[in-house]
Order: C-alpha cells, then sequence, then structure tokens
C-alpha cells in the first residue's frame, strides 16, 4: 500500500488497511450498509478525520475471514 501523502491521517490509514484485509465500502459489504453507517467505522465512503477506528462491524468481518 502507497500514499499519496508523506503524513496520512489515521482515517485514511484505517479506511486503506481495510480495503488491503478485503473490507469494502457499504453498498458492497455482506449485508449491504448505506454508505454512511456507523457501523463502517473509518470504511464509510467518504473520508472525515474522526472516523479513526474499524467498528465493531468490521472487526467481527476480519476476525471471521481470518
Amino acid at each position: 500500500m502507497e500514499f499519496d501523502d508523506t503524513d496520512p491521517t489515521m482515517n485514511e490509514v484505517c479506511h486503506d488497511t481495510g480495503h488491503a484485509v478485503g473490507l469494502t465500502h457499504g453498498a458492497q459489504a455482506p449485508p449491504p450498509q448505506d454508505q454512511r453507517a456507523a457501523v463502517l467505522g473509518c470504511m464509510r465512503a467518504y473520508a472525515n478525520s474522526s472516523y479513526r477506528d474499524l467498528g465493531p462491524h468490521n472487526t467481527s468481518m476480519i476476525n471471521g475471514a481470518y
């Protein structure tokens, strides 16, 4: 994974790491979620510096896959 910025935000690191382990945005998530659903944590489809963690849904998806 490579960032365009030399100082990425925690949201960017969390979001892109989520993609690296197979997480998707809300509409593609199993089960589908609204793109802005709080359950998606930092995987929401838009950046916001306050979204700094994966949230419980994504954590359980990772734990289930790995």
